[in-house]
């Protein structure tokens, strides 16, 4: 259970690097900022810096890996201004077991806010993950 909950938060939290912008407005949002590699440090506040969790985001792909699990999860998505739309395309994260954000196709949504070095990811259902850019 403990694991489960770990890669849920996991999740949340790449879901939320897709939506950054430079500051807290959304309209002054550049659609660059998020381009890069981001180290997942919390998600609800939980310290999971430990798990080695690692958003590397292009202008249409996200490939988030996990160095504790030994897993990578591949994602296609599309951004508007800070709200980001993600579609799980492959997986090798086995350790979620019938989780269904663990199954490709799964689709997710939220808002993203980059401020400095920050990414703050918020999804749909309310958690809320933060990383650093490396």
């Amino acid at each position: 259970m403990k694991n489960l909950l770990i890669y849920f938060f996991l999740l949340c939290s790449l879901l939320i690097i897709f939506r950054c912008s430079k500051d807290d407005n959304p309209a002054n949002s550049d659609s660059q900022n998020i381009i890069g590699k981001w180290r997942i440090l919390t998600t609800n506040g939980i310290d999971i810096s430990s798990a080695g969790g690692i958003y590397d985001i292009t202008e249409t792909q996200i490939t988030e890996s996990w160095q504790l699990y030994s897993c990578t999860k591949i994602y296609s998505y599309t951004k508007n201004v800070n709200q980001y739309t993600t579609i799980l395309q492959s997986t090798t994260c086995s350790f979620q077991g019938n989780d269904p954000s663990n199954v490709p196709g799964y689709k997710a949504t939220g808002t993203f806010v980059v401020t400095g070095n920050k990414l703050t990811i918020t999804l749909e259902k309310g958690t809320i993950v933060v990383c650093q850019r490396i």
